[in-house]
C-alpha cells in the first residue's frame, strides 16, 4: 500500500520506475537499524501477486536458514503442496527459478538482513551469483532487492563485489533517517500534534528515525515521551546503544569506544587523535571502522579549510 509510505519521495520514485522497467534489476537497499527498510519494500511491493521475502536470522545455522526459506517459499507459493526444505542455497533458489518460471507478471524477490543469510560457509553469496548470472539478469520481469543493515558490509560484498557479482547491481538506496520536515509530516500522519517547538525536541533526542517516531503517545508532551523511551527500564532506546551495535558490527567494542570518545567532542577528532585516545592500535582495522561508522549514519568525516588530509576530522552525528 504505497499510500502509507509516509515521505522517501526519491526512494518511491526510483521504486516506481523499476516496477516499470521493461528489464531485470538487481537494487541494494542498505541503512541503519529501524530506518524502514523493511517497511519501505513491504509497502510498495508485498501485496504483488509474485512477491518473496526471506528475512535471514541472526548467530543461527544454515540449517535453520534453509527451514526458514521453505517456510517463505511455502507461504508465498506452494500452501498446497508444501516442499521439504533444500539442503544448500543453490538447491533453494533453483527451487525459486522453477516456480517462478511458470509464473507470468513481475517476480519480485526480497532478501532482507541479508548479511545475517550471507554467513560465513553458508556459500549464500555464491548461490545468489549464480542464480543472477545464470537466470534472474536473462528475465525482464524479475526485480531481485537484497537488503541489509551492515552498511560497509553491503557496500563491500555486494555493490563493489570483487567475484561474481561485479557490477551487477543495477540500482541502490541508502535509506536515512527523515529530515526534520518529514518528521513533522510523519508525526502527522501518527495524529500526534506537538508545535514546532516540541518536535524539534524530539528530533534532537530520537532522530528522524521511524521505528522510534512510531513510540510517541498521542497526548504527551515531547519531554515526557523523551523520559519514557529514553530513561524508562522499558524504554524501547534504554538498551538501544549496545544492541545496535553489536547488531551491526561483528566486532563492535572498537565501534562503541569510537563513537563514545566522539560524544566528548563537538567539533571532532582526527584518526590520530582517535587513536590516542581509545588506546585502539594503528594497525587494529581503525579505517575500516570509521568507514563503517559513516557508511552507516553515526559519524561524518570534513577537512577544516585549508588542512592537509591528514587533518580530516570526524563528528558523531547521530
Amino acid at each position: 500500500m504505497k499510500q502509507n509510505i509516509s515521505g522517501r519521495k526519491s526512494e518511491k520514485s526510483l521504486l516506481e520506475n523499476i516496477s516499470q522497467a521493461g528489464e531485470p534489476v538487481f537494487l541494494a537497499l542498505y541503512g541503519r537499524r529501524r530506518v524502514g527498510k523493511t517497511f519501505l519494500i513491504r509497502e510498495y511491493f508485498g501485496n504483488s501477486k509474485n512477491y518473496f521475502e526471506l528475512t535471514g536470522q541472526k548467530d543461527v545455522s544454515l540449517s535453520c536458514q534453509l527451514d526458514n526459506f521453505a517456510v517463505a517459499f511455502n507461504k508465498s507459493f506452494s500452501k498446497q503442496n508444501p516442499i521439504n526444505t533444500p539442503k544448500s542455497w543453490n538447491a533453494a533458489l533453483k527451487l525459486l527459478i522453477k516456480k517462478l518460471e511458470k509464473r507470468k507478471g513481475k517476480k519480485i524477490l526480497f532478501f532482507d538482513e541479508l548479511p545475517w543469510l550471507a554467513s560465513r560457509k553458508s556459500n549464500f553469496i555464491s548461490a545468489l551469483d549464480y542464480f543472477w548470472n545464470s537466470w534472474a539478469s536473462k528475465k525482464n520481469d524479475v526485480i531481485l532487492i537484497v537488503c541489509g543493515s551492515a552498511a560497509s558490509w553491503m557496500i563491500n560484498r555486494i555493490i563493489n563485489a570483487k567475484g561474481g557479482l561485479h557490477n551487477r547491481i543495477t540500482h541502490r538506496i541508502r535509506l536515512l533517517p527523515f529530515t526534520l520536515i518529514e518528521t513533522q509530516v510523519f508525526l502527522k500522519n501518527l495524529k500526534i500534534n506537538l508545535n514546532i517547538k516540541q518536535i524539534l525536541e524530539i528530533y534532537i533526542a530520537l532522530g528522524g528515525v521511524p521505528h522510534y517516531l512510531k513510540q510517541l503517545k498521542r497526548g504527551k508532551s515531547a519531554v515526557e515521551n523523551i523520559n519514557k523511551i529514553c530513561f524508562t527500564k522499558d524504554g524501547i532506546l534504554f538498551n538501544e546503544f549496545n544492541n545496535l551495535y553489536s547488531a551491526l558490527f561483528e566486532f563492535y567494542e572498537n565501534h562503541i569506544k569510537i563513537i563514545k570518545t566522539l560524544s566528548k567532542k563537538n567539533k571532532g577528532l582526527t584518526r590520530n587523535e582517535l587513536l590516542r585516545l581509545t588506546g585502539i592500535e594503528s594497525g587494529g582495522g581503525v579505517s575500516g571502522i570509521l568507514d563503517e561508522l559513516e557508511e552507516s549514519g553515526f559519524i561524518a568525516s570534513y577537512l577544516p579549510f585549508d588542512h592537509k588530509s591528514n587533518d580530516k576530522l570526524f563528528r558523531l552525528v547521530d
